[in-house]
C-alpha cells in the first residue's frame, strides 16, 4: 500500500455531520441525537479501519509480463501483456477500479490499452497494452498499481505490486548493403539480422562435448536448436566501428550518429565479420546483441570520450558528430586488415550541417562523407550506400 488510507468526498460530509450531531445532542440533551451521531461517526471511522486492515493482508497478484518485441526500436509498437497469477489467494478479489501500470511519462503519454476478452476483464486475470518508445534506452515497466475502495465507499487506498521488467530499445536501424572487397551479402541489410542469425559465421550448431558456456541462448531459442559460438580463427574477417560524438553536438546529431554506427555494426555482422566497437573510451568485442545493448544505453558524456585504437580490420567505419578536433582524429585509429590496401575497405561519416567547419585534417586514408543531421535515417543510409560503392569500392 502506498500513500496510506485517504478519504473520499463522503468522509468530508458525514464526518462533520456526525460531530455536529454529537455536539448538538450534548447541548440539547437529546439522547436519540447523541446515539445517531455516535453511530454515524463510528461507521465513518470503522469503514476506514476495515480498509486499513484489509490492505495490510492483501497484495497485488503476482504478474507475469510478456514484452514483444524486446529489444525494440524507437517509434516501434511494443505490446505488453500482463497475466495475473493466483488472484484469489492474494486476497484481492474485493479490489475495485482499474489496474494500471507504472512507467516513465514519455511512455505513458503514448500508451494504448488493448481490448481483452470479457471473461479476462471480469476476472482481471489479463491486461494488454501498447507503447511506442520515442528513443533508445532502457525503459522500466511496472509495478502494477490497484485502487482499493472501502465497503461504504468513504475511503480509498492504492496497492502496489512488486514485479518490474525492463524494455530495452536499440538505436534505430536501417537496411544497409556495404560489402567488402569481393563480398556479396547473403541477405539484404541489418534488419534481417535482427530477426535471424542462423548463417552468421560466429555461430554453429551445438556438438556434444562443446563448452556449455559458449551456447548462444537467444539464437538457440529463436532457431529451435542449440547454437554455440564458434571459435575465432586467425583468418576470421574483422570489422571495426568507431563512434565519437563531440560535446558540442545537439540531440538530433547525436542520435543520428549512434544509429549509423549501430547500422554499420549489424550490417557487417550480417556478412559474417567479427565486429569490434570503439566507443566511450573502450574497445568492445562481442556479438551484435551485446554491442547494440551498449549503444542503447550509452550516455552523451561517454560518447565524447576519445577513440581506442583497434587491431587490424578488413572493414572499418568511423562515425563522428559535431565539430571534431581534427588534430586528435588525424591519427589513424585502426590498422588495415591482412589483405593490405586492396583487401580492406573503410569510410568515415561526419554528422553535421552544411555550415560546419572545414573537414580537412582527417587522415587521407579515410574517404569522408558528410551528412546533415536533419536528414532521415533512410536518406543517410542511401547516401552512405552510394558513397561506399562509388568512392570506397571504386578505389580498390
Amino acid at each position: 500500500m502506498t500513500g496510506g488510507i485517504r478519504p473520499l468526498r463522503g468522509v468530508w460530509v458525514l464526518g462533520p455531520l456526525a460531530l455536529l450531531m454529537t455536539v448538538a445532542a450534548g447541548l440539547w440533551g437529546s439522547v436519540p441525537l447523541l446515539v445517531a451521531g455516535t453511530l454515524l461517526l463510528t461507521a465513518v471511522l470503522g469503514d476506514g479501519a476495515l480498509l486499513w486492515w484489509r490492505c495490510r493482508r492483501a497484495q497485488v497478484p503476482p504478474v507475469l509480463r510478456q514484452i514483444e518485441p524486446n529489444p525494440g526500436q524507437p517509434g516501434q509498437a511494443v505490446t505488453v501483456q500482463l497475466r495475473f497469477v493466483d488472484e484469489q489467494r492474494s486476497g484481492t478479489s474485493w479490489m475495485t477500479g482499474d489496474l494500471s501500470e507504472q512507467m516513465p511519462p514519455a511512455l505513458s503519454r503514448r500508451a494504448n490499452l488493448l481490448a481483452t476478452s470479457p471473461a479476462a476483464a471480469a476476472g482481471r486475470s489479463s491486461l494488454s497494452y501498447q507503447v511506442w518508445p520515442p528513443h533508445r534506452g532502457d525503459w522500466p515497466l511496472g509495478p502494477v498499481t490497484a485502487p482499493v475502495v472501502s465497503a461504504l465507499g468513504l475511503w480509498w487506498a492504492t496497492l502496489v505490486g512488486h514485479s518490474v521488467d525492463q524494455l530495452r530499445v536499440w538505436p534505430a536501424l536501417r537496411q544497409l548493403s556495404l560489402p567488402g572487397r569481393g563480398v556479396s551479402p547473403a541477405r539484404s541489410g541489418a534488419l534481417a539480422l535482427v530477426e535471424q542469425r542462423a548463417d552468421n559465421a560466429l555461430l554453429r550448431p551445438y556438438v556434444p562435448g562443446d563448452d556449455l558456456r559458449r551456447i548462444h541462448w537467444r539464437s538457440s531459442a529463436r532457431l529451435g536448436q542449440w547454437m554455440t559460438r564458434a571459435e575465432e580463427g586467425s583468418s576470421a574477417r574483422r570489422a571495426w566501428i568507431g563512434l565519437r560524438v563531440e560535446s558540442n553536438s545537439d540531440l538530433v546529431a547525436r542520435e543520428a550518429a549512434v544509429s549509423l554506427a549501430a547500422t554499420l555494426l549489424v550490417s557487417w555482422s550480417d556478412q559474417g565479420y567479427v565486429p569490434s566497437l570503439s566507443v566511450g573510451g573502450q574497445l568492445l568485442t562481442d556479438d551484435y546483441e551485446a554491442l547494440l545493448g551498449h549503444l542503447a544505453t550509452i550516455s552523451s558524456q561517454e560518447l565524447a570520450r576519445p577513440l581506442v585504437t583497434g587491431r587490424a580490420a578488413d572493414l572499418s567505419g568511423l562515425v563522428l558528430a559535431g565539430r571534431p578536433d581534427w588534430s586528435v582524429m588525424a591519427a589513424d585509429p585502426v590498422t588495415r586488415g591482412s589483405g593490405g590496401a586492396g583487401g580492406s575497405s573503410r569510410v568515415a561519416v561526419l554528422v553535421n550541417d552544411s555550415d560546419s567547419t572545414a573537414t580537412a585534417g582527417l587522415s587521407a586514408a579515410w574517404p569522408l562523407l558528410t551528412v546533415d543531421p536533419a536528414w532521415s535515417l533512410e536518406r543517410m543510409g542511401q547516401s552512405l550506400e552510394l558513397f561506399w560503392h562509388r568512392q570506397v569500392l571504386g578505389r580498390q
